[in-house]
């Protein structure tokens, strides 16, 4: 290999890291529309970073994932108001994040099972 071809290589892995630092969550639940509801991806970003999920006992962060997930759609069937509104949406996505997180630890670098997703 021609060392401009590996020099090339090496640029475009390195800007793939750091987009990918810039933005920690890049894939999973944050949808277009609940990017657009609210800044999703900060807020699941600095979701995944409590104590809940670097906790030494081994039913976190189960416990917590389901606990908000109850917490949630409690809420969303409860709700009384306008259908279109923000504060419905913003809800509707935490819960899509939170199932989307039970089913898939690693998203949120864990090494957990949650058996009530």
């Amino acid at each position: 290999m021609k060392k401009s071809e590996l020099r090339r290589i090496i640029k475009e892995e390195i800007k793939k890291i750091q987009i990918k630092e810039q933005s920690p969550i890049s894939a999973g639940p944050c949808s277009p529309d609940c990017q657009a509801a609210f800044n999703c991806k900060q807020w699941l970003s600095s979701m995944i970073q409590l104590p809940n999920f670097s906790s030494s006992n081994p039913n976190q962060p189960c416990n917590f994932i389901e606990f908000k997930i109850d917490q949630l759609t409690t809420w969303i069937s409860n709700f009384t108001g306008n259908p279109s509104s923000q504060q419905l949406m913003q809800k509707q996505c935490k819960l899509t994040a939170f199932q989307y997180i039970c089913n898939n630890p690693s998203f949120a670098g864990g090494t957990y099972s949650c058996s009530n997703c």
